[in-house]
């Protein structure tokens, strides 16, 4: 059953890897560029956009460059810009170092999770 499973999977890659009939580019490459396209994004927002209100550059940086998945450009987006207000800055603003501690832990936890899951569903 398991092997059935890998089998599965791995024909389900490969199909993921060709381009339709027609198409210049498979889907992983064009979720590839989507993901690109946002990080970078996020990157230029963060480093030449309006500066954040509930953390500092260096802190979303960090958020954006290590939280995998886009997690840290989804909770920018609904923690910070381009929602907040700027009368909302206060000097207790979230730091770089933490910024890197949290990114660093929520990676650890992130992969934890998804570890679990995958040994949850596999038998």
């Amino acid at each position: 059953m398991a092997d059935r499973r890998r089998a599965d999977v791995v024909e389900l890659a490969g199909k993921l890897d060709r381009p339709p009939a027609g198409d210049l580019i498979s889907w992983r490459g064009r979720l590839q560029g989507i993901s690109i396209v946002l990080a970078l994004t996020g990157a230029v927002l963060v480093i030449a956009g309006p500066a954040p209100v509930r953390g500092t550059r260096w802190y979303w940086w960090w958020m954006l460059l290590f939280v995998p998945y886009g997690l840290g450009l989804v909770l920018w987006l609904f923690r910070d810009r381009p929602w907040a207000n700027a009368e909302e800055t206060s000097a207790d603003r979230d730091r770089g170092w933490f910024g890197l501690v949290t990114a660093l832990l929520s990676n650890f936890a992130v992969a934890i999770v998804l570890f679990l899951v995958s040994r949850l569903f596999e038998g």
